[in-house]
């Protein structure tokens, strides 16, 4: 009897110890989640933020529809985007290594204390990788960046690279709440949605109709005219932050 008893509670251990090993694999050292499930619903095309700094890669495939980078997944700064059936959860790559090679960076240096200006090798926002100055690199104060690139001053010198982290608007400044519009395409028509500039590019977030919504054939936007565009019986639900 005693035998049994040992033996049942250590098979009530295992799920214990199983859970725990899971949660170690999955968070970061500070515990904090670093996974997105993204799910193509119906066939449809579906954005989803990720708030990662690195660029995302497939921890689990959940559909039975195969999920293939650039033509089933994809992703830009902040989020990540499906289709075709693709449903997968999406974990940040790690290591430095996952910021890409060289000629995905720019070297930017203040000489003399003098203001300079770079061209960015990419499209979204930078985030500061290796400072080479003995001078401390402040954004905002001796380093920033618009939309001509990238400025440094009064000796700043580092190497700067593509952010994945996007909280708000086009460079993570944005507002703290969420924002979100629902544009319907009514008898297969083209239709234009009122967008709030502030919040930036809209995400898909969800897609309401059984037609397939996918971007730049059933819908998009025009962020400096301020809306969002739906056809072909698209209707679904776009957010920014």
């Amino acid at each position: 009897m005693r035998v049994f008893l040992v033996l049942f509670a250590g098979l009530l251990a295992l799920p214990i110890t199983a859970n725990a090993q899971r949660y170690d694999e999955h968070h970061d050292d500070r515990g904090h989640d670093r996974e997105v499930v993204c799910e193509s619903k119906r066939g449809g095309y579906k954005e989803c933020y990720t708030d990662f700094r690195r660029t995302p890669r497939i921890e689990q495939v959940l559909s039975n529809s195969d999920c293939h980078e650039g033509t089933s997944w994809g992703h830009r700064p902040g989020m990540v985007w499906v289709s075709r059936g693709c449903r997968a959860v999406f974990a940040e790559r790690g290591g430095r290594a996952s910021w890409g090679d060289d000629r995905g960076q720019v070297r930017c240096e203040s000489q003399d204390r003098r203001t300079r200006r770079c061209t960015k090798p990419f499209r979204g926002p930078a985030e500061l990788v290796n400072q080479l100055s003995r001078t401390n690199c402040v954004e905002g104060r001796n380093w920033g960046q618009d939309r001509r690139g990238i400025w440094v001053d009064g000796g700043c010198r580092a190497v700067f690279g593509e952010s994945y982290r996007v909280t708000g608007g086009h460079w993570g400044g944005g507002r703290n709440r969420d924002y979100s519009v629902e544009c319907e395409s009514k008898r297969d028509r083209y239709r234009r949605c009122n967008w709030d500039t502030g919040f930036g590019i809209p995400y898909l977030v969800d897609q309401y109709s059984s037609s397939p919504c996918v971007r730049n054939r059933s819908w998009g936007y025009d962020v400096r005219q301020g809306y969002v565009w739906v056809d072909k019986g698209c209707r679904a639900l776009f957010s920014g932050r």
